[in-house]
């Protein structure tokens, strides 16, 4: 089938949705990842739930007031195997009109996927009388992605109205985020504690779609939107710690994260709805709230939960628009993780050796773009006015809502005075996730 210019435009407006992590209208990065959860391989097996206990050096970054519970001096590192997947839902496929009010939408789902070997966080503790001292290092994003996706046909009800293409694209994806922060915590008396980690954060970033377009004699019109820069800023952790007895304790931490400049730009073979633009904008990475409860049913049983409040809807603030469709919009809800973590010790099950065992699980949720309409409202146009009517977003639809759950396993080994081996695995529909985390106490 041909297609002429002004079908072209159409389609270049549609094909366009919003970045899940970024402040523009580019595909390549929707839905990316970043890394909120609380670090090293002991919180990973209880289900991320370390604010109300926050008692290893990951403090620094899960709840800082709890450094204070360190009375020696701890060098940690952690290492993780992720092999990750990322389904892309409108792969290819065909949205076919029923009615006036329903569409069959007849998608491809087609999942890429790639593994990776990292070291995401490095720290060193050293606690002081009243205080303790920490510095750190985390990989908050690492995430590569290239892929092409194929068209999707669209078939309205009048059979007359001109079929529309959304024509493929070329998305790659290269982000990596780190950080490297100091730490303090103090005491506030017998059963409170305070903490506060600072961190400089560097990011670069390049998220980049190619619409692969062809005019009415199958040329290509290639359509480069481009997003990349690189840059830092600082963040920073602010937590709080109750002990009230030996059986209880409570924590609250709000983590500041940075914003980041990069450059945008539009870049058109064939000049189609708007003039070819290079601005500069900011990238705000999401806030988060978190509030803990640990709780020691007995010697041996420690129970936790979490509740994190993650503010996504920063990232859709002062949003880039590319497609030109003002009464379309996207947005992202803020979203609630709730964590729940349960370890039991065995004090000498092990050649003498203290062991733990962990079970722990927590909900991800759903945070790319939603369209302001629903699903059935993407036809724009009327029946009597022929090839005037389109379709306006097939990419945010809410039918691609969905949660993920995560199943954790893990264990602990005390080897000696000084040496301390945590192991853990996060289960999930797209990911798999090995930790092993180190602890070494230096002897005084």
């Amino acid at each position: 089938m041909q297609l002429n210019l002004k079908t072209i435009t159409i389609l270049s407006l549609c094909f366009f949705p919003l970045a899940s992590l970024s402040q523009h209208n580019n595909r390549a990065a929707r839905n990316l990842h970043f890394n909120f959860a609380n670090p090293g391989a002991r919180a990973l097996g209880i289900g991320g739930a370390f604010t109300g206990m926050a008692d290893d050096a990951t403090a620094v970054l899960a709840n800082p007031a709890g450094l204070i519970q360190i009375r020696k001096a701890s060098v940690t590192i952690e290492t993780r195997y992720i092999h990750e997947k990322y389904d892309v839902p409108f792969y290819g496929g065909n949205i076919v009109q029923q009615n006036l009010f329903d569409f069959d939408f007849e998608f491809e789902n087609k999942s890429f996927s790639n593994s990776k070997f990292q070291i995401p966080f490095f720290s060193y503790v050293l606690p002081l009388e009243n205080f303790s001292l920490g510095v750190f290092y985390q990989v908050q994003a690492d995430v590569q992605r290239d892929y092409t996706t194929d068209t999707v046909y669209v078939f309205p009800l009048d059979q007359a109205v001109d079929q529309i293409h959304f024509f493929p694209s070329h998305d790659r994806v290269d982000i990596t985020m780190e950080d490297l922060g100091l730490s303090i915590a103090r005491k506030l008396g017998e059963h409170v504690s305070v903490g506060l980690s600072v961190f400089y954060s560097q990011m670069d970033y390049m998220a980049n779609s190619t619409l692969l377009l062809e005019n009415s004699i199958e040329e290509s019109i290639p359509v480069d939107q481009l997003a990349e820069g690189k840059d830092n800023g600082v963040g920073g952790v602010l937590g709080l710690l109750v002990n009230p007895n030996n059986w209880l304790s409570a924590g609250v931490s709000y983590k500041a994260q940075p914003s980041f400049d990069y450059t945008l730009q539009l870049d058109q073979t064939v000049e189609l709805w708007q003039d070819n633009f290079l601005k500069e904008h900011f990238f705000k990475v999401p806030d988060a709230l978190s509030f803990g409860l640990a709780y020691r049913v007995t010697d041996f049983t420690l129970i936790m939960l979490d509740v994190q409040r993650i503010f996504y809807s920063q990232l859709t603030d002062d949003l880039v628009d590319f497609n030109g469709l003002e009464d379309v919009t996207q947005a992202i809800e803020d979203g609630t993780e709730l964590h729940f973590g349960i370890e039991r010790l065995f004090s000498d099950l092990i050649a003498g050796r203290p062991l733990a065992l962990r079970l722990g699980y927590w909900q991800e949720p759903y945070h790319a773009p939603l369209n302001n309409i629903e699903d059935n409202q993407i036809l724009q146009g009327s029946y009597t006015s022929g090839n005037d009517m389109n379709v306006r977003d097939a990419f945010f639809l809410h039918q691609f809502k969905k949660d993920i759950d995560h199943y954790n396993v893990g264990i602990g080994l005390g080897w000696n005075r000084q040496l301390h081996f945590d192991f853990a695995c996060d289960l999930a529909d797209e990911t798999v996730c090995f930790s092993f985390s180190t602890v070494y106490r230096l002897k005084k």
